[in-house]
C-alpha cells in the first residue's frame, strides 16, 4: 500500500508496542505479527526507490525486537536527549506565555532547578502552578498572577520522570545501536 501511495512518510509512535521483543510476548497474534512486520519492512526496503520513508519513535528502545534494529529495516537511529537547562527554561516560557505571570519570572533559574523534568513534566508543573494562582485569586477575589514561587512549589510537589538509571539505560543502548557521526 505504501508503494502505491508514494511519496509517503509512515510514522509509528510507541514502536515498542508494535514490534516488541518476541521473547517477551505471550500473545500468539503478536508472535506472528512481529515476523510479518519484519518481512514487510524487508520487502519494502527492496522495492523502495526512496519515495517511502518510515519513521518509528519510542521511549523504550530496549523493548523493540532486536531484528527491527537491524540497519536493513531502519538505517538511521537517532537519540533525542532530554531537554537541557536552557531548553527547559524555554519550555517553561512556552507553557506559561498565555498565562498572567509575575513580571520578573526567572526562566533561566526554572530551567536550572528542573533537572530530570521532561517537557510533559514541565507542562504539568505549569498547569499545577496556574492552579495555585487560581486558588489564590479565588481566595483574594482578585487576579493573581502565577509567580516563580508557584512554579517552584509545583516543581517540589512533582517527581521528574527522567531518572539517572533511565539515562544509563539510554546511554547503554546508544553505545550498542546508535551510529557515531
Amino acid at each position: 500500500e505504501a508503494l502505491k501511495h508514494a511519496p509517503i512518510i509512515i510514522f509509528f509512535d510507541e514502536f515498542e508496542s508494535l514490534a516488541p521483543k518476541r521473547t517477551s510476548i505471550n500473545s500468539s497474534y503478536m508472535k506472528r505479527g512481529v515476523p510479518e512486520m519484519l518481512r514487510q519492512m524487508t520487502d519494502l526496503r527492496k522495492k523502495n526507490d526512496g519515495r517511502v520513508i518510515i519513521i518509528a519513535a519510542t521511549n523504550n528502545p530496549w523493548d523493540v525486537d532486536e531484528a527491527m534494529l537491524n540497519p536493513e529495516r531502519f538505517d538511521t537511529r537517532i537519540f533525542i536527549p532530554p531537554p537541557d537547562s536552557k531548553s527547559r527554561a524555554e519550555i517553561f516560557h512556552i507553557f506559561l506565555k498565555d498565562l498572567e505571570i509575575e513580571e520578573n519570572m526567572d526562566f533561566e533559574q526554572l530551567g536550572q532547578i528542573s533537572e530530570g523534568f521532561s517537557a510533559a513534566d514541565i507542562k504539568y508543573v505549569c498547569r499545577t502552578a496556574a492552579e495555585y494562582a487560581f486558588s489564590r485569586a479565588v481566595e483574594m477575589n482578585e487576579v493573581s498572577p502565577v509567580t516563580a514561587e508557584d512554579v517552584i512549589k509545583a516543581l517540589q510537589a512533582s517527581t521528574p520522570s527522567i531518572t539517572d538509571s533511565q539515562m544509563k539505560k539510554y546511554h547503554d543502548f546508544m553505545e550498542r545501536y546508535i551510529q557515531k557521526v
